[in-house]
């Protein structure tokens, strides 16, 4: 899967151009997008190993400034960018979303491929997706409750269901000593899901994205704004190259199947826009952070 791994953004370019030209398909999956996340997220939580979580206590401070980069400088600077640009109010609840829900547990293979610091993308990840149950649904009652009656049982109880109990399962089975040969499949099993999923995700808000295109690239410009200011201030923050990308990676690529999961069953189709705009995005932002990483310099930034 080394090149699924290296061409991470092929894979998301694949479910898109999938949805655009062939959408029944994926209204289809549409009504399976919560299982294909939970199988999704089970076989990435494999890899976690919550004793790792120990390693921390010399440098948690830094790991509580990173999860400020992951959960709460996008969204204050997505609100930002409502005040100032967003004008439909459910596409702001999308992407207040998007910018809210933890990173991809993909950071971890990503942070490799860019030559960071796996090692500490995976204590983050770990770190984000035990607290997000807590700390998403709060961030986008603050900022969102008065667009939407935002209901903080309901996400919560929706993240629980697709990160903590997935987690839990895969625990279970790493306990039971079975989680080797599901390892070696993982990766290939999980690429071909992300194709389905960004297939659901996506095709639903097709014709929303054509008949509202001008919104679409309006949005999809504000995320990129929005994430290369994450990214240059999180990297800022790490003590050398290797540690620059790591927090950089960490800090931009969101579970965005996560948000769009929960954009789609919590509140609905304009929010799902926003929501996937930013998603995509972040995504395809490995495009050129690939070409970053190259710079050979002490300081990445």
């Amino acid at each position: 899967m080394k090149f699924t791994q290296k061409y991470f953004w092929l894979v998301i370019l694949l479910g898109v151009i999938l949805a655009f030209t062939w959408p029944t398909p994926g209204l289809i999956i549409k009504s399976y997008l919560v299982y294909l996340l939970g199988i999704m997220m089970f076989f990435s939580c494999l890899k976690i190993e919550l004793k790792d979580l120990t390693k921390i206590k010399n440098d948690w401070w830094r790991f509580l400034i990173l999860m400020i980069f992951v959960f709460i400088f996008p969204s204050i600077l997505t609100y930002l960018a409502k005040l100032l640009i967003i004008k439909d109010e459910m596409i702001f609840v999308g992407m207040i979303l998007a910018a809210a829900v933890p990173c991809g547990i993909s950071v971890v293979f990503i942070s490799d491929l860019l030559h960071g610091e796996p090692a500490k993308a995976l204590t983050a990840t770990t770190i984000a997706h035990l607290i997000a149950p807590i700390v998403t649904p709060m961030i986008v009652w603050f900022f969102a409750h008065k667009i939407v009656e935002v209901k903080i049982l309901d996400i919560s109880i929706l993240i629980l269901k697709l990160v903590i109990l997935p987690l839990l399962i895969a625990q279970i089975t790493k306990y039971l000593s079975w989680q080797k040969p599901l390892i070696k499949i993982s990766s290939t099993i999980n690429t071909y899901l992300l194709v389905f999923m960004l297939w659901g995700i996506v095709a639903p808000v097709r014709n929303l994205i054509i008949s509202n295109w001008q919104t679409s690239l309006v949005i999809t410009a504000i995320a990129i704004v929005i994430m290369v200011i994450n990214a240059f201030v999180s990297a800022k923050f790490g003590r050398d190259k290797k540690e620059d990308i790591t927090w950089m990676v960490v800090s931009t690529f969101k579970n965005f199947t996560l948000s769009s999961v929960i954009a789609m069953n919590l509140f609905g189709p304009m929010a799902l826009l926003g929501s996937v705009a930013y998603g995509i995005v972040s995504n395809l932002s490995m495009i050129p952070m690939e070409l970053l990483s190259k710079i050979k310099t002490k300081n990445f930034l």
